[in-house]
């Protein structure tokens, strides 16, 4: 037994105690005690949430650096579905989707000014086609079925059986949230919602979500010093929309 001091031995252990187990990392072979255990699993904490900020950033679509998105959805939706009653498809109401709200996001943490460009000047809404890029990010969080470009009535057939539209719309920024809700509202009713939802010999039923968030690009700075000019910010909506289809069983 190892002694210390004055021939004292250390005193014996219990071999109950809870100890971190020493797991052998070292590269010569030798055992490492917790605290070498600790800084590595700091590292790959680290690491974990260096990508998680990068995701976070819009490290997908090369979004520019101190993008800011602001979730509107709850007034857009308010207003989206007020203009619809006014409008005369009051059975139509768009309420919220987790899956959308991700999706959407995720498209308005990466939008970059060439994105953003679709909209300036817009205030009836850039429908995004589904080649291009920001669409594409929404499949990835969306099993959808058809991508949308509202261009007519929503008339599904018998046996179409269950499915999922998405679109995505792109807003001046200068509009405010009533604005851009009155807007969709304006878009939307192409889809003619209530004549399926109204319709007794229908065999499905709807469900229509939306989710609404406000992008701030900040300017660039070009120059050095005195010289130095910063373009403005750029604000731009992003709306992304999903209706849900679900045909009735006949038992």
């Amino acid at each position: 037994m190892t002694r210390r001091g004055r021939g004292r031995p250390y005193p014996a252990r219990s071999k109950t105690r809870n100890r971190l187990p020493q797991a052998n990392l070292s590269s010569k072979g030798g055992k490492q005690g917790p605290m070498k255990l600790k800084r590595i699993l700091s590292l790959a904490l680290s690491g974990v949430l260096a990508v998680s900020m990068l995701t976070a950033c819009g490290g997908f679509g090369g979004g520019a650096g101190g993008v800011s998105v602001s979730d509107r959805s709850p007034a857009v939706r308010v207003a989206l579905n007020d203009r619809l009653d006014d409008i005369g498809q009051a059975t139509v109401n768009f309420d919220g989707n987790r899956s959308l709200a991700s999706a959407t996001r995720t498209v308005a943490r990466g939008l970059t000014k060439g994105d953003a460009s679709k909209a300036l000047d817009n205030t009836t809404g850039a429908v995004v086609a589904e080649s291009e890029l920001i669409a594409q990010i929404m499949g990835r969080y969306i099993d959808y079925d058809v991508w949308s470009t509202l261009g007519g009535p929503h008339s599904p057939k018998k046996n179409d059986g269950d499915r999922t539209f998405v679109t995505l719309i792109l807003f001046d920024g200068k509009l405010s949230a009533d604005g851009v809700g009155r807007a969709v509202a304006d878009k939307v009713k192409t889809w003619n919602l209530e004549a399926v939802n109204t319709d007794e010999d229908s065999t499905f039923t709807l469900e229509p979500h939306a989710e609404a968030y406000l992008v701030t690009i900040p300017g660039e700075t070009s120059g050095e010093g005195e010289a130095a000019e910063t373009e403005p910010d750029t604000t731009v909506w992003v709306v992304g929309l999903m209706l849900e289809q679900t045909e009735r069983s006949n038992g």
